[in-house]
């Protein structure tokens, strides 16, 4: 078995050079970056800016990096994050429930979880955001006191204002700074926006690669919205710099909803709409917010809407091992929970309080009273269809893959007697059929022994 061992060494050997391999690029993009950041100066009329900001102050450095780097210690934390769910898992790995398919699914999701550390898949984006938030923010503290700096009109910061001839080189300074004001501020607001939707990613494993080079490229959406917002401000009526820096920092906030609402002025100008009518408000469907759910007060409701969870119908899917292993409740509590919404998404406001009732919290309250054929007529009164139809509400549940894969775990976690595993580890990715009886496969009966 040696030659096994002297392979597993070199596999490993190899994987540590493979870390080394993004030094290369990192060097060239940041060499990349310095001459794009030049060349930029130039064009906007801030040569005399250059020097200052390869020798900008002591100050404006230590804040660039440090907001530069705190999207970074923050995607850190996903790792000690994977390590407590999967030993939240293993806790209950030697009880049926962890042969049901939701337990399979929630392993294999945690599995593939890719931590966004300086690895090779998130080296490249984590730069180029940490590249953007410390230039961007030594390049606002550094050059904002000076007002000479925007003494040199320039198409982005000056617009048209600077080709009206009434206007004074005085005053195109003073206007050139108000819009680096602004799109200083709709860079601050998609900093705070980038930074919230950060720990949220990270708290649901939603982070991906593609994610940070989307921050990038919003913050520089925002910053343009704002430049075009400041030389568009008397089409909006708003003429206060006061005003337009909250206008801007909205922007950094949401500058989807910015340039939809002006493409919208737009169409409406020109008599010619983008889209269609939405649907009159009798004909939709009505919202179901978590509150409905018995023990769901709005501190819990805010704790499920940070895991993305933000209406019953939402919950009604959940895997209840996904939602477990990230809240401090009971795994019985939280299936009932989910059992409770598959209820209210069934039924509706109205039949949830009658069935309440009688008895029935969850869906499985319902199953077993469609089951009887006194409670399955009393059922469908109250649901208000015909008594024949317990038949098929009945198809409809064993047909709905969330109520049967909910069901398993139920039935599984009745079950207390924990599975005997024989000497040899067990398979992780053995996952039953949820039909079938909870009994360990074939394979943990009969494996062999070292």
């Amino acid at each position: 078995m040696r030659w096994l061992d002297s392979l597993a060494a070199l596999r490993q050997t190899r994987r540590q050079r493979s870390n080394l391999r993004p030094v290369l690029p990192i060097v060239l993009l940041v060499g990349a970056f310095a001459l794009a950041a030049v060349f930029g100066l130039n064009v906007y009329g801030l040569r005399s800016q250059i020097l200052r900001i390869v020798a900008a102050t002591p100050r404006s450095i230590m804040i660039g990096f440090a907001l530069g780097l705190l999207p970074l210690f923050i995607c850190m934390v996903q790792t000690v994050t994977r390590k407590r769910l999967l030993s939240k898992l293993d806790s209950v790995e030697d009880y049926p429930v962890a042969q049901t398919l939701h337990y399979e699914t929630a392993r294999r999701s945690v599995d593939a979880i890719s931590p966004a550390t300086l690895n090779t898949d998130y080296i490249m984006p984590i730069v180029v955001l940490f590249l953007l938030n410390a230039f961007g923010f030594a390049f606002m503290y550094d050059i904002y006191p000076d007002s000479a700096a925007f003494a040199t009109p320039n198409i982005i910061l000056g617009g048209l204002q600077v080709l009206d001839p009434a206007y004074k080189p005085e005053n195109v300074q003073a206007y050139q700074a108000g819009t680096f004001v602004m799109m200083a501020a709709a860079f601050i607001g998609s900093y705070v926006y980038m930074i919230g939707r950060l720990i949220e990613r990270l708290g649901n494993n939603d982070l991906y690669p593609i994610s940070l080079y989307f921050y990038v490229v919003r913050a520089i959406i925002a910053v343009s919205v704002a430049a075009i917002l400041r030389h568009t401000a008397d089409s909006l009526y708003v003429d206060h710099l006061s005003a337009l820096m909250l206008l801007a920092f909205i922007t950094g906030l949401a500058p989807d909803l910015f340039l939809l609402a002006m493409a919208r002025k737009a169409f409406q100008s020109i008599k010619v709409m983008g889209n269609k009518q939405d649907p009159p408000q009798a004909s939709r469907p009505m919202a179901l917010p978590l509150i409905m759910i018995d023990d769901l007060t709005r501190e819990k409701v805010d704790r499920l809407s940070e895991l993305g969870i933000d209406s019953a119908q939402v919950l009604a899917c959940q895997n209840p091992f996904l939602i477990w292993m990230r809240l401090p409740y009971d795994l019985g509590l939280v299936v009932q929970w989910i059992a409770a919404a598959q209820l209210y998404t069934l039924v509706k406001e109205k039949t949830l309080l009658e069935l309440r009732n009688l008895g029935m919290l969850t869906i499985f309250d319902l199953e077993c009273r469609l089951e009887d054929t006194d409670g399955a007529a009393q059922i469908c009164k109250q649901m208000g269809i015909p008594a024949g139809s317990a038949s098929v509400l009945k198809k409809q549940l064993d047909a709905d893959p969330c109520f049967v894969r909910l069901k398993q775990v139920r039935d599984a976690m009745a079950d207390t007697r924990p599975i005997v595993h024989p000497a040899a580890p067990r398979a992780r990715h053995a996952m039953p059929y949820a039909g079938r009886a909870l009994e360990p496969p074939a394979a943990f009966e009969a494996a062999p022994t070292a």
